[in-house]
């Protein structure tokens, strides 16, 4: 079961109604199926299905759209996983050539900035 406020956002996001009043006159002409609260403050409650029967009445592309939403939800997640783990390749390349490179010199992690520097002092002779 929905708020009159929980129900009201769904109805912003569709394109429906911005206005608390216009719910309200929905519901008292019976268009939106509610049930009274035992607190008068409260109003109403509204199942779930029937504000969504509401909406796609209103809205026919409605479906369609909630489920490019899930499936843009979907590809974002995927997204940021496939990124995370693109990033820890990376991290374990630096660390490989982290070890690669102690061979040759000294290595130095400082932190500064919020950021990880690192110094790297190298043993270099001219003469070879």
């Amino acid at each position: 079961m929905l708020t009159m406020f929980e129900a009201l956002e769904r109805l912003k996001e569709t394109g429906i109604t911005e206005s608390i009043q216009v719910l309200r006159k929905w519901i008292r002409e019976g268009k939106i199926k509610a049930e009274k609260t035992d607190f008068r403050k409260e109003g109403y409650r509204i199942h779930e299905e029937d504000l969504e029967q509401f909406i796609e009445e209103r809205n026919p592309l409605y479906r369609e759209v909630k489920q490019l939403r899930k499936e843009n939800a979907d590809l974002k997640k995927a997204l940021s996983k496939a990124e995370s783990k693109e990033q820890m390749s990376n991290k374990e390349q630096v660390e490989e050539s982290i070890v690669a490179i102690k061979g040759f010199g000294r290595i130095q992690k400082r932190k500064g900035n919020h950021k990880h520097t690192l110094i790297i002092e190298l043993n270099y002779d001219e003469n070879s």
